[in-house]
């Protein structure tokens, strides 16, 4: 989460995003019976959407000035690491022209069926289905479990990702809340015991914009500096 709240948006630097990714990996592959599973899930789809929005801006620059060599390699990398990235449709479809624009028109089909097998219900289906009437080439059945899973994902989009908002203007649309314990769950400790917490970039904009809610802010506690030790006679 320390990394999470620093992330900047996909077309700044995002060293934090890619270790906000390995803190999560790790997590999920270490601790697959953990409460927080789901939570850890949620935040790493929205942490690969901000990275996959990085390299499919690249790419989009390189098709724009038609170094199509550039653009397949970034497309194709966002096909590879980001399976669930909500561009993919439109993703395969300019690694489809991309490939057709520099004469591989076999390769380019097999990205345009991938369209309609895989995105039967996007907007770039019928676009992919007229490339491959033009390329001579059959058109695919979508896949029922394909089909089946669209259906739920436009529902499942709306709910996760109309869940997150960001911390500044900067910041993309990652989640920052989190029902992970702390110490500022402890009850046991009295205002007068409890240490200064450091303050500064550590508290999303949602707290500000809703008043503090719950599980919006964190701290992080300092050691004061050690008591002397009474010496007993």
């Amino acid at each position: 989460m320390t990394h999470i709240r620093r992330i900047e948006k996909h077309d700044r630097d995002n060293t934090q995003a890619r270790l906000a990714e390995i803190e999560l990996k790790t997590m999920i592959d270490t601790y697959p019976d953990s409460n927080l599973l789901d939570e850890a899930k949620r935040d790493l789809r929205a942490v690969q959407e901000v990275l996959a929005d990085g390299v499919y801006s690249v790419g989009n620059f390189y098709m724009l000035h038609r170094n199509y060599a550039a653009a397949i390699s970034r497309y194709k990398e966002v096909a590879t690491k980001y399976p669930d990235y909500s561009k993919m449709p439109t993703t395969l479809f300019n690694l489809a022209e991309g490939l057709r624009h520099a004469g591989n028109d076999a390769e380019a089909a097999i990205y345009y069926a991938r369209i309609v097998t895989e995105h039967p219900l996007s907007d770039r289906a019928d676009d992919a289905k007229q490339h491959l009437t033009a390329l001579n080439q059959p058109i695919p059945e979508p896949s029922p479990v394909a089909l089946a899973r669209a259906q739920q994902a436009s529902h499942d989009d709306k709910n996760i990702l109309g869940k997150m908002f960001g911390m500044f203007k900067s910041r993309p649309p990652v989640p920052t809340e989190t029902t992970a314990a702390s110490s500022a769950d402890d009850g046991s400790s009295t205002a007068d015991a409890a240490p200064a917490p450091v303050r500064g970039g550590t508290v999303g904009a949602a707290g500000a914009s809703s008043g503090g809610a719950a599980g919006t802010s964190f701290s992080i506690d300092v050691d004061r500096p050690p008591q002397p030790v009474k010496k007993l006679r």
